[in-house]
């Protein structure tokens, strides 16, 4: 199976003059947007860059593989930047939102939970745990969309895993639940038994 494009080019970003072959060098993460097939991201430490891909060449490359070289694609006219996002600390994780394909969560190195939107150039929501570790993972709620998990390095006296409700107005007070993830789970925590007991009542219905 070849792939759409597989080459290094300088495609200038708006926030920088470093060529996307740079970004790529230091880059955490690079997600596609599940809503559309030609957008994707590029985190690269503290920075966020939000791309376009040329529909024609989509459309093309869907149909035969011999397109897929430089010779006959200029990147630069293939690959488009849309916007760009400063971060405070370094991102570790990214989850798209499942309800609006301009809406990207990051999990930071500080333990923060941003969410950008890329249309709107600008981060609209924050949560801030009570201690600070990098958050790992993020997993949004695919029924309940306004719930979103996140996973964070292992603390001796502190929860792993937290679960954030973005429709709260006060971010510190957003966490739903608190999860112990470490392998001696503390079964009389009140919080934990009583999000359990929720959860299986909810599956037997």
């Amino acid at each position: 199976m070849h792939p759409y494009y597989s080459t290094s080019f300088s495609l200038q970003s708006q926030s920088s003059n470093a060529p996307i072959s740079a970004l790529l060098d230091n880059s955490h993460i690079i997600s596609w947007n599940p809503f559309a097939t030609n957008k994707f991201c590029v985190v690269s430490q503290a920075s966020v860059h939000y791309y376009n891909v040329k529909e024609e060449f989509l459309k093309q490359s869907s149909q035969s593989a011999n397109i897929l070289n430089d010779e006959l694609y200029d990147p630069n006219e293939v690959f488009s930047v849309v916007s760009s996002t400063n971060l405070q600390t370094p991102a570790k994780c990214v989850a798209w939102s499942p309800e609006s394909q301009t809406t990207l969560a990051l999990g930071l190195q500080s333990g923060r939970i941003v969410l950008d939107d890329s249309q709107r150039q600008e981060i609209v929501m924050e949560f801030v745990p009570r201690a600070q570790r990098a958050c790992r993972c993020l997993s949004w709620n695919p029924v309940h969309t306004n719930l979103i998990a996140a996973g964070y390095e292992k603390a001796r006296n502190d929860n792993n895993c937290l679960v954030w409700d973005i429709n709260s107005v006060d971010a510190e007070s957003s966490v739903v639940t608190n999860l112990d993830t470490a392998s001696s789970y503390q079964t009389d925590r009140s919080d934990a038994m009583s999000f359990r007991y929720q959860a299986a009542n909810h599956s037997n219905r």
